[in-house]
């Protein structure tokens, strides 16, 4: 094996080791939050409480170790606007938007966007309100959809899971090559926790 080969199965390693860990992480907090909060699907909505009081009251007490970013530069990244897809257009997800999102770094440094509400329609607000960015490696490059950042739904069933994951042809459509990479997460978690020789890495 070369050593480019090696680097990169190495990085695939560790993006799938920081998803899976996320995964746990935030579906344990999430078990816990249920017990002293109710059911998910009957939490206050975020929109209406802001984003601060909701991630306190709802996730806060639940998870360790992280530190919340008030700023992009906080979270080491260089830019409000830092992430692309795979086709390398620029997406207008921003890292820190006030009371409109809770940005937090976890211990190992994944960097978590936990959005309430965004531009749009009724539709994409009552959507955001789920949507959770996960960036494995914080700030550093290449902050791209399907490479080191991911994209997360809370579910009415009560569990964080990958954007797409009950979609085939949405995983299909999304991670390829020229694709936005937003189901990537969906990818891995169907194909066993693996990046497999097919994935558009």
């Amino acid at each position: 094996m070369t050593l480019p080969v090696i680097v990169g199965k190495y990085k695939k390693q560790v993006t799938v080791s920081h998803l899976k860990k996320f995964y746990t992480t935030m579906n344990q907090a999430l078990k816990r939050s249920e017990v002293d909060n109710g059911e998910f699907k009957y939490w206050s909505d975020g929109k209406e409480m802001g984003g601060t009081a909701y991630f306190n009251k709802y996730w806060a007490p639940y998870l360790k170790g992280f530190k919340i970013c008030k700023t992009y530069s906080a979270c080491m990244y260089n830019s409000r606007q830092p992430f692309k897809d795979l086709s390398g257009n620029a997406s207008g997800a921003v890292v820190v938007s006030e009371d409109s999102r809770t940005t937090l770094m976890l211990p190992d440094g994944t960097v978590v966007i936990n959005f309430v509400a965004m531009g749009g329609s009724e539709d994409t607000e009552a959507a955001a309100t789920s949507i959770i960015y996960v960036d494995v490696n914080g700030g550093k490059n290449p902050n791209v959809f399907g490479k080191d950042v991911f994209i997360f739904a809370r579910t009415q069933n009560g569990l964080v899971q990958p954007y797409g994951i009950n979609s085939d042809n949405t995983v299909k459509s999304s991670c390829r090559k020229g694709g936005d990479g937003w189901a990537c997460a969906a990818k891995i978690v169907k194909d066993g926790w693996e990046i497999k020789d097919d994935y558009p890495w």
